[in-house]
């Protein structure tokens, strides 16, 4: 049997402006303070939720207190995977911040 994950796909509204490049630097393999693996793609990222990362970890990460609600929100539905996209759903739950531009990578 092959594994699979559900992913849930979200606006790129839900990810602050300051999270943008550390997401960026996270997706190029660069270490920074950020405990969730990031996929980059043209309008937005996708996380793979791990699910030893609780809310204390994301609490003491530099730049990741802002993912606490959407985290909670993506395993209330039992994902595996967040997808930040421009095009998706503004969950009226979550917090919204500035619109983003696609992924600084799409634009090289």
């Amino acid at each position: 049997m092959h594994e699979t994950g559900k992913v849930v796909v979200i606006s790129t509204a839900h990810v602050p402006a300051e999270a943008e490049s550390v997401m960026n630097r996270d997706a190029d393999g660069v270490t920074v303070d950020f405990p969730f693996t990031v996929f980059r793609g043209l309008y937005g990222w996708v996380l793979v939720l791990d699910e030893l990362i609780d809310e204390q970890v994301l609490r003491e990460s530099r730049h990741a207190a802002w993912l606490i609600p959407v985290v909670a929100f993506a395993r209330s539905l039992g994902v595996t995977y967040v997808r930040f996209d421009g095009d998706g759903d503004v969950i009226e739950s979550l917090p919204v911040f500035e619109e983003l531009d696609a992924p600084a990578a799409a634009a090289a």
